[in-house]
């Protein structure tokens, strides 16, 4: 409850104020976030970073001269997804941002299409269907969920075996992870990655959230002869599989999972010792990038970003605020600026023309989307992620890539 109450005043003040500037009326734009369930408290800290910006923005004049507003429909699971963007029907809004889960990101795209509208995902990561990707009116801020996945096979086979001491000739890969959109999407970057540099690959562990059996799922891991354990699940899961790890004492030399669990403070709450020596492929949080890597307005607007959110929510800036945040501030500073309307094609034109360099934005991406032709389509080709790790209890560190580390590498024993 300490979260919501004030995220419901924020929504209910309204991000921009009623004064129209100079060069018209206001803009208004959709969002779509879960606000309950279990995705609740992830999307109400992406969407205060979308606030955020929208409040940083209109502070320094708006888009043009003009302030932005914001209407949120909440969409707490995916079959409110498509609800939630149709309420926008009929309505002079041409663009909705959203949505922190990737299972409510794939139908919203698809609803947002459907109307003609520009989806602006600043959060999800999962698999979206091809034909969404066609429409050029879809377009996705952080880094896709294939990317992070490739991003830990690289890493875990580029620095941090060669750090391992002890190690059989072929390290043994397996890969696990949650049946659907995001989990799909991750594992898919491992699977490939894992292929493409011919390494030992023992098995794969799809699994269904509503019926699966843990000791089982173990077993099976175990059997197989795993020696790497690469891991893509949400929090509840994530948390319940490494206790059952621990538990039937798996012989792991590594493991590294991904953005819904294993980056994730209460992660390590719930670990203790446990999480210790783990990584995670994710973004990277608020409160560990240095402004001084950063442009000079993206390093400002972290600052701010950074202190208005730690006194607003008395706590420090999360991964999904940051990525709310700074998708948005890309989205209000370098591509509404350049539309020549607000049309939905005009402000798709504009999205396909960006080219903003790494390091330019408050997270240290930069933006570029991939073009038509290409398999990622909308995809932003220059997000920026980060690996994490549990350095010791309670703990954790980002230890790659060097711009962003705040710890080396520490090659530690897990459980």
């Amino acid at each position: 409850m300490k979260k919501i109450a004030p995220f419901i005043a924020l929504v209910l003040l309204a991000v921009a104020c009623a004064a129209s500037a100079r060069a018209g009326g206001p803009i208004v734009l959709g969002a779509v976030y879960p606000t309950a369930g279990g995705q609740g408290p992830g999307g109400i800290d992406e969407f205060r970073g979308v606030q955020l910006a929208t409040e940083y923005v209109n502070a320094r004049g708006g888009v043009l001269g003009r302030q932005v507003q914001l209407r949120l429909q909440p969409a707490d699971s995916s079959d409110q997804a498509a609800r939630a963007v149709n309420a926008f029907k009929g309505t002079d809004v041409p663009l909705i941002l959203g949505s922190y889960g990737s299972t409510i990101s794939e139908p919203a795209a698809q609803a947002a299409v459907a109307l003609g509208k520009v989806f602006w995902e600043t959060g999800a990561v999962g698999l979206l269907d091809p034909d969404v990707r066609r429409s050029d009116l879809v377009f996705r801020f952080p880094p896709s969920g294939g990317s992070l996945g490739t991003a830990a096979v690289k890493f875990s086979n580029d620095l941090l075996l060669p750090r391992l001491r002890h190690l059989p000739a072929k390290t043994k890969f397996g890969v696990v992870y949650v049946n659907d959109v995001y989990g799909q999407a991750v594992s898919a970057g491992m699977i490939d990655e894992i292929k493409t540099l011919h390494l030992p690959l023992a098995g794969t562990f799809p699994y269904d959230l509503q019926t699966v059996k843990y000791p089982d799922l173990v077993r099976r891991i175990k059997a197989a002869g795993v020696q790497e354990l690469m891991v893509v699940a949400y929090m509840d899961d994530g948390i319940a599989l490494r206790k059952e790890m621990v538990k039937q004492k798996v012989p792991l030399v590594a493991s590294i999972g991904t953005s819904s669990s294993y980056c994730m403070p209460g992660f390590g709450k719930a670990l203790d010792e446990a999480a210790v020596g783990l990584y995670a492929s994710d973004k990277p949080d608020g409160d560990v990038l240095n402004p001084a890597r950063l442009s000079p307005d993206g390093a400002a607007a972290l600052v701010w970003a950074r202190m208005t959110f730690a006194e607003r929510f008395q706590e420090p800036m999360t991964a999904a605020a940051l990525t709310g945040f700074s998708g948005t501030f890309a989205l209000l500073e370098y591509v509404l600026p350049n539309a020549p309307s607000l049309k939905p094609t005009a402000i798709s034109a504009a999205a396909r023309a960006v080219n903003v360099p790494l390091g330019t934005l408050p997270n240290g991406s930069g933006l570029r989307f991939a073009l038509q032709g290409n398999a990622n389509a909308g995809d932003n080709v220059l997000a920026a992620s980060v690996i994490w790790e549990w350095v010791k209890e309670y703990t954790r560190a980002v230890v790659w890539p060097p711009s962003f580390a705040t710890s080396k590498i520490l090659p530690l024993p897990i459980l």
